[in-house]
């Protein structure tokens, strides 16, 4: 009887293996699952941006946008105190945030620089004369959406507490983003 027994579970666990294997991609397709939920445009730029996930696209950080950021706040001493701790402490991606395509960046903080369910964002829009910050806050996420009206992408952040989630919706004008919608809901229907 043990012999029988034995005899019908390899069988199942072959007749298993074979079934997930022939159901999969074919033999000469490779499949790789998602790292992140990220949406990536036509353009392979990442728009939405999370404090808890990585960068998908990373980009290199310019000297210039270190600097402007070095200064913008105190950082811990690791991020701080060599190039090698910033990078570190720091990743960006490339996106284009005029439709103009000219190079800005989304640069995020990561590892120690970041805070409990927050990070801290930073936008540079690209011009002639090198990167400017256009908009730096601490939030959850970070997503761009195309306007109705085909200008530049809107700014859309989220911050969670306990009780409450807030969204900013923001605009880009003469260089910065400036807000132009706020709302606060309750989580979980109170």
């Amino acid at each position: 009887m043990r012999r029988v027994a034995r005899t019908s579970l390899f069988s199942l666990i072959a007749l298993a293996t074979s079934l997930a294997c022939s159901s999969g991609p074919a033999a000469n397709e490779q499949f790789d699952p998602p790292k992140n939920d990220a949406v990536l445009t036509a353009t392979s730029r990442q728009t939405k941006f999370h404090a808890e996930k990585e960068i998908v696209e990373k980009t290199p950080i310019p000297d210039d946008v270190r600097s402007l950021i070095l200064k913008s706040q105190p950082l811990p001493d690791e991020c701080s105190s060599s190039p090698e701790g910033f990078d570190e402490c720091f990743s960006a991606s490339e996106i284009d945030l005029r439709n103009d395509d000219r190079p800005d960046l989304v640069v995020q903080a990561v590892g120690s620089a970041m805070g409990a369910n927050v990070t801290m964002f930073y936008v540079f829009a690209g011009g002639p004369a090198g990167y400017e910050l256009a908009l730096n806050l601490p939030a959850l996420e970070l997503s761009f959406e195309e306007p109705e009206d085909g200008g530049p992408l809107e700014a859309v952040t989220g911050v969670a507490t306990a009780t409450k989630f807030s969204s900013q919706r923001f605009m880009l004008a003469d260089g910065k983003y400036k807000i132009v919608d706020r709302k606060v809901e309750e989580i979980g229907g109170k």
